[in-house]
């Protein structure tokens, strides 16, 4: 199964995610703990998961699955949704973690940077952009 593309995502967030969605969390996977860590290759095996409202970095959660490890992922999926997460970021995601995120309707993509920059490139890309201004997926 393939992981949408960066421009893919964005279409899908701008039109289910802003047009009377509730507000959403963007949880981040990452090693580390600050919000200039770089995002995890890891999905579900990520050590931590940094929480977003907008740009905002307003918590830390350990992943209480980690020692699962293949059984991790719908587990995780789960626990980011009671969260109120609506977007997951990280370096990749195995099959498992894509089939239980489109379950629950979560958005999710792929990327490599700090966690600030990722939570950052999915608020901007849902600002309404000014007048003279253009979306861009760069």
């Amino acid at each position: 199964m393939n992981v949408p593309t960066l421009a893919a995502l964005f279409l899908l967030l701008a039109t289910s995610l802003t047009n009377g969605a509730e507000p959403f969390l963007i949880a981040v996977a990452s090693d580390d703990v600050e919000a200039t860590s770089l995002v995890s290759n890891f999905g579900a095996r990520s050590r931590y998961y940094l929480l977003f409202s907008g740009t905002d970095f307003v918590q830390v959660v350990s992943n209480p699955f980690l020692p699962k490890a293949g059984e991790a992922a719908p587990l995780v999926v789960d626990y980011l949704a009671q969260k109120g997460v609506g977007v997951v970021v990280a370096g990749r995601f195995g099959p498992y973690m894509i089939e239980a995120m489109n379950r629950r309707g979560m958005k999710y993509f792929q990327f490599t940077g700090t966690a600030q920059e990722a939570a950052e490139r999915v608020i901007n890309f849902l600002r309404p952009p000014k007048k003279d201004e253009k979306k861009s997926t760069q």
